[in-house]
């Protein structure tokens, strides 16, 4: 990173904010809950076959 830059960003303002940590409210685990339950759903994904009645021939 270049002079410039680094000084650029010293002057903005979100370097300096303060953060605060406040308690999960109810609402906020049941997100988290749902949003859990949605990342294991992608995970199971369903193997399906290409061709469909293509080995049926005789």
């Amino acid at each position: 990173m270049t002079i410039k830059r680094k000084r650029r960003l010293e002057k903005m303002n979100f370097l300096t904010q303060e953060r605060r940590i406040e308690p999960m409210t109810q609402d906020d685990k049941y997100l988290l809950k749902l949003i859990e339950q949605e990342k294991s759903i992608e995970g199971q994904n369903e193997n399906i076959p290409r061709f469909a009645r293509g080995g049926l021939r005789s």
